[in-house]
């Protein structure tokens, strides 16, 4: 298993206390399409996955 990015970390850890993808893109001044990268590349390192829980609100 691969080990995840310090912002990969910092994404999934927001996500998982229930921030949505928007919300986080704000938090961290980057685009709601960096925050989706993030989430797609922790979630591969992770756990091997494809998909991962949608928080689009």
């Amino acid at each position: 298993m691969k080990e995840l990015s310090a912002r990969e970390k910092e994404v999934l850890d927001l996500t998982e206390t229930g921030y949505t993808q928007n919300q986080i893109a704000i938090k961290l001044s980057i685009t709601r399409n960096a925050v989706k990268s993030y989430l797609k590349r922790a979630c591969y390192k992770k756990v091997g996955g494809k998909t991962i829980a949608k928080n689009n609100k």
